[in-house]
């Protein structure tokens, strides 16, 4: 919340979007972690709905974040 620098209420879900963005094109983080992070965003705002702190849920609207499946290693012949 640091980087918009706006009071929670006013907050919308473009600007959930794009701190979502700068974090992938800036930082380089990965998918997985963008997820875990718009989770833990999206799971705050909620609470702040669901408590009466802001008057809508900005977070309901920011789509999820699809994440590569990770093929298993096979076991080669001697560990099987």
């Amino acid at each position: 919340m640091r980087t918009l620098r706006k009071p929670f209420k006013d907050i919308a879900t473009n600007d959930i979007r794009l701190f979502i963005a700068n974090r992938e094109i800036k930082d380089k983080v990965s998918k997985g972690t963008l997820a875990r992070e718009r989770r833990c965003i999206v799971r705050f705002f909620r609470w702040l709905y669901v408590e009466e702190y802001i008057p809508r849920d900005p977070g309901i609207r920011v789509e999820k974040i699809k994440l590569p499946k990770r093929r298993k290693q096979e076991f080669s012949e001697l560990e099987v």
